[in-house]
């Protein structure tokens, strides 16, 4: 046994076998999943299709009525909006833009333009059916509308409201009808308890299915190259032609069927989730996701994302299916995964927090059990890969750290004494860890201490060996490096390197780059210091790991996943891209990342996430943008197009709504008002107030902006109109400025040019803005932007970390300091600071004295300070 006191340690070696045992939680890895339920805003948690509109709208069909979503919020409408029935099976909208309803009760409804209205037919398809399942519904160019009824073949309603059923009466069975190029009609006619033949038209020609029950779920779609999918029960048909078609079975009865943008085939279930078939290839095992739900429908959005509907738990989206995890949810007992490394080959290797080593292939993950004899589970800190030995070192936090081959099945483990947080093998074949009690080196399974630790300290977080030899050390005081054995601090020579170090790696250009914990990546190029932070694009200041990947360097952070791209390297150019949550990761406490192939693998503190960043391509889709609401001297109004407005009805508050799926929280809105706003002012808020627009002509212009830049294709805009008053009139106005030219000229005559010139020089500026167009103060309420007229200002006062902007009408609440309020003022002479927290409007003071102003009626401190000054204006107003 070793002697503590001369840092010896234990060494227990074993010939073992690894044991890479297929768990029960050897799953599919599943999508992060967001969730939507009635507590969100759905009329219900039983839904049954899902359908995105030509203006970029979800919609949503329950058992409780309709919903319309637009990312923010659901509206969602009834019978007293207009439904027939309140249980709505399908949605469909037609070239018209009308989006129709098909309810359980058989009859038809559509939206248009803000209103639904009932099928003027209603009455007469009552007569041939009084109930519709979930199933083929269509409209055509000239208005036909095609339904099928279980049992009863289809209906055609023409537009002039003559029905038609069809039905194959020569054969009972399903039928698939060509109905135009793109859509097929499923219909089933005849006896219900036994249907074994599909027929399909117009190519008139028969398949024997071999059912021996029918099933109102059935559906059909036509895929590419005119194949039709037909899925009845548990079983998929493939039918190319008559005599050349497939079968294949699955576990639970068919509910749903749809082809995606990539030719990707989702089969949705009854209580058996939804089977994902990647391009469409049914002979390979399916993917399975949302298991032990019922998908009533798949819907996949102009962004990219994909919607699932389901009778049991409402709606599930995912903004893309290329982001896959392993959790809990896929049988792993922990979620937080510390650390990934790979073999460069085709196996990642994963900790989590609980001492559990997990090894992936094939996208399937398994826990790799050895029979060493290892102490008490500990938190796997780090991962090394040694490719030349094939060896995988793992260090832990506790005073276990072992190795094993890969392909001979040989392991040892020792007991290092130390937490280890970082394992390197350096250009002389030796492996280096540095960690809680300083640095080890690993000779012949022993370990020694390569170096003075009194002053480096004791907790090394990173070591490097770059690509002159040098060995770079990262601990909680900074960044240092051995240089002949002898230690140099680079805090002493750039303040950045005493910030606490995580990580360190090194460039193709020979960069050096540092993982700190608060100051972001710093950038060592011979002696040119740079950094990338918060401020400059980085999600977050602390950066946990560093992996380079050719000229990309991925960053681990606490706020998600940071890809910088470096375009030139002498230049410091660089681009970057961001992932989160909302891309698809588990988590944004990102920990450590690794490659494979095309694939990214992030340890994250809710799963190990994986993606191809090939395929995770930005959002490239243009947001649609809509004027929702119009309020008009504080009314609701109708949104028209143009507003004829008098001058009293200048008051104007503009809602807005910008369509995206992905991100909605990171919507930016560009807008501006014609007439009054030179530039494009920028918020996320989803409406803008204008207080006292000035008579004239204005136009009102908003665009949407997505989180990766892409704007809407063409702002949305209203017109606007405002009458002058008469004391606005041309012969009135000029009538009044010679009345004022001779006022001022008698007042500057008589009254100041005997006191102070520069008191005349700031009175005709005063002058000037007055006749000038209307300023504006904008400010942020809590909940929107306003523009307050600053000639309606009385004053503005402080209120704990608030300032309160107090007009003649009302006052505003607004989250900012004093000094920053006067700096945004547009014409900041004609305010006066009179107390530390007042600052009023000098042409609204009716009477001053030395201690106070008075300001409609209300008496104001005077600030001892600001005394001199209130005199000056105390004379120019001959208060």
């Amino acid at each position: 046994m070793g002697n503590r006191s001369k840092n010896k340690c234990f060494l227990i070696t074993f010939l073992s076998t690894i044991l890479f045992s297929t768990l029960s939680f050897s799953q599919h890895p599943q999508p992060i999943f967001r969730h939507y339920t009635a507590e969100d805003g759905l009329p219900s948690s039983e839904v049954y299709h899902a359908m995105q509109d030509s203006k970029g709208y979800i919609w949503f069909a329950t058992d409780m009525g309709v919903a319309r979503f637009d990312g923010y919020k659901f509206q969602n409408f009834s019978l007293k909006d207009g439904l027939p029935d309140m249980t709505v099976f399908n949605i469909f909208e037609d070239y018209k833009g009308r989006i129709w309803f098909a309810t359980y009760s058989g009859k038809l409804a559509y939206y248009h333009k803000n209103n639904i209205y009932q099928y003027k037919y209603n009455d007469e398809l009552q007569k041939h059916f009084k109930i519709l399942y979930k199933s083929s519904f269509y409209v055509d160019g000239e208005d036909n509308v095609y339904i099928s009824v279980y049992g009863q073949g289809y209906f055609k309603v023409s537009k002039a409201g003559k029905i038609t059923q069809y039905n194959n009466s020569e054969t009972d069975g399903y039928q698939i009808v060509q109905i135009d190029s793109s859509k097929v009609l499923l219909s089933m006619y005849g006896e219900l308890e036994l249907q074994d033949i599909l027929s399909i038209q117009p190519d008139d020609f028969i398949i024997d299915i071999h059912r021996s029950a029918s099933d109102k779920n059935a559906r059909c779609i036509k895929y590419r190259n005119n194949v039709i999918l037909f899925a009845l029960m548990e079983e998929l048909i493939e039918v190319r032609d008559s005599t050349d078609f497939s079968k294949y079975s699955f576990e639970h009865n068919a509910i749903s069927l749809m082809e995606d943008k990539n030719e990707n085939v989702w089969l949705g279930t009854f209580e058996g989730g939804v089977l994902f078939y990647e391009n469409g290839i049914f002979s390979k095992p399916a993917r399975t996701y949302l298991k032990g739900l019922s998908v009533t429908s798949v819907m996949n959005d102009a962004e990219g994302g994909y919607w699932f509907t389901t009778l049991e738990n409402g709606v599930y989206y995912i903004p893309s299916n290329e982001f896959l995890t392993f959790s809990k949810s896929t049988g792993l007992p922990d979620d937080r995964f510390s650390s990934v490394t790979s073999d460069g080959r085709n196996t990642v290797f994963a900790g989590i927090d609980k001492g559990t080593l997990y090894g992936v292939n094939d996208r399937l993950i398994h826990e790799i059990k050895t029979s060493l004899n290892l102490p008490t589970p500990s938190y796997i800190n780090a991962l090394f890969f040694d490719q030349a030995d094939n060896l995988l070192h793992v260090g832990t936090s506790g005073v276990s750290y072992y190795f094993f081959n890969t392909k001979s099945l040989k392991g040892s483990v020792t007991l290092n004494s130390i937490a280890t947080y970082d394992i390197i093998k350096r250009k002389d074949s030796s492996i280096w860890t540095g960690g809680m009690r300083g640095i080890r080196k690993l000779i012949k399974k022993e370990w020694v201490h390569p170096i003075d630790l009194k002053e480096i300290g004791t907790r090394i977080s990173a070591l490097y060996d770059d690509s002159n030899g040098d060995l770079w050390i990262g601990t909680l005081q900074g960044l240092g490096k051995l240089d002949n054995n002898q230690w140099i601090f680079l805090g002493n020579k750039n303040k950045l390197f005493k910030t606490r170090v995580t990580d360190i790696a090194e460039t193709p250009s020979n960069m050096l780059c540092v993982a700190t914990r608060g100051a972001g990546i710093i950038f060592l190029d011979n002696d040119t210091v740079r950094q990338i932070n918060s401020s400059n694009g980085l999600t977050s200041d602390n950066v946990n790991h560093i992996f380079i990947d050719k000229n990309a360097i991925w960053l681990s952070t606490d706020k998600g996943l940071n890809k910088i791209t470096f375009v030139n390297y002498g230049r410091f150019h660089y681009e970057i891209e961001t992932i989160t949550t909302l891309d698809g990761l588990a988590s944004n406490e990102v920990n450590q990342v690794t490659k494979i192939g095309d694939e990214i693998w992030v340890a994250t503190n809710k799963g190990l996430t994986f993606f191809n960043p090939q395929k995770a391509k930005p959002n490239t889709s243009l947001p649609p943008i809509y004027i929702t609401k119009v309020n008009i001297a504080e009314k609701d109004t109708a949104i028209l197009d143009q507003y004829k407005l008098d001058y009293d009805q200048n008051r104007v508050v503009i809602s807005y709504i910008g369509l995206s799926y992905k991100n909605p929280n990171k919507l930016q809105y560009a807008y501006k008002m014609q007439g009054v706003d030179s530039m494009w002012s920028y918020t996320d808020i989803t409406s803008v107030q204008y207080t006292t627009l000035p008579h004239g002509d204005y136009v009102f212009l908003v665009k949407a902006i997505n989180e990766d830049g892409y704007q809407s294709t063409s702002p949305a805009t209203i017109n606007f109109s405002i009458a002058p008053p008469f004391w606005e009139t041309a012969w009135l106005k000029l009538l009044c400025l010679m009345a004022a030219i001779g006022a001022v000229y008698a007042f500057f005559k008589i009254r100041i040019l005997t006191y102070n010139k520069d008191v005349v020089r700031e009175l005709m500026v005063l002058l000037l803005n007055k006749m000038k167009r209307t300023k504006f103060l904008v400010v942020k309420t809590p909940t929107t932007l306003v523009k307050i007229d600053s000639k309606k200002i009385l004053w503005i006062q402080a209120s704990d970390n608030y300032v309160e902007v107090v007009t003649n009408k009302k006052a505003e609440l607004i989250r900012d300091t004093m000094n920053s309020i006067y700096k945004k003022l547009p014409v900041p002479q004609e305010f006066i600071r009179i107390h530390r927290s007042y600052i009023v409007r000098i042409d609204k003071i009716t009477a001053i004295n030395t201690e106070s102003v008075k300001i409609e009626g209300r008496k104001i401190s005077v600030g001892q300070t600001y005394r001199d000054e209130l005199a000056t204006v105390k004379k120019q107003l001959s208060l």
